[in-house]
């Protein structure tokens, strides 16, 4: 926060030095600005390359505030060239007092190979946006297909969807921040 605020007050600064004519005063502002931003998105990206991907095991809850998401069950069923896997989510709130709004979760499969599975088509739809009254609860079942051969199939679990991600890509050490690992859940 002190780190926006400060960008926020060198930006003015930068403006209002340009608009008085302090060219000078406007460069010299401009650079540090730049230097600052450069430095706070090094340490940002330096971070989140040697911060270890959280796993989380079916059962486990993930919160954000008030707003939780956990996998509740992996149910894997193999055939002949895939392995289908339901997997049922719960989305609940942690809130004594407000209701609480918050995008469905980013889910899908990566495999040993980083192949990126989508949910199957028809395996059921939720809203794309949740309002859960205080301590309420959503459990949803999200069918993916993967093929047989793929090794170390994971969930990946993200909070809400990508255009909810841009302000967390400079938070450091946060789930969205630039080349952090996103968490994940064993499939196996």
């Amino acid at each position: 926060m002190a780190s926006f605020l400060a960008t926020v007050v060198m930006a003015l600064t930068v403006a209002i030095a340009g608009i008085r004519g302090r060219r000078t005063l406007a460069l010299k502002v401009l650079r540090r600005l730049g230097l600052f931003a450069g430095g706070y998105v090094g340490i940002v990206i330096v971070v989140s390359l040697v911060t270890p991907r959280r796993v989380l095991e079916p059962g486990t809850t993930e919160c954000w505030d008030d707003w939780c998401v956990g996998v509740t069950y992996v149910n894997p069923i193999p055939a002949d060239t895939t392995v289908t896997y339901a997997v049922t989510v719960r989305v609940s709130s942690r809130a004594r007092g407000l209701p609480q709004r918050g995008p469905e979760p980013e889910l899908y499969v990566l495999d040993g190979r980083n192949r990126r599975h989508d949910p199957a088509v028809g395996s059921g739809r939720t809203p794309t946006e949740f309002t859960l009254e205080p301590q309420e609860a959503v459990t949803f079942t999200r069918v993916f297909q993967v093929p047989a051969d793929a090794e170390d199939p994971v969930l990946v679990l993200k909070h809400g969807g990508s255009g909810d991600q841009f302000p967390g890509w400079f938070i450091i050490g946060g789930e969205n921040s630039l080349f952090h690992e996103p968490i994940v859940v064993p499939l196996t």
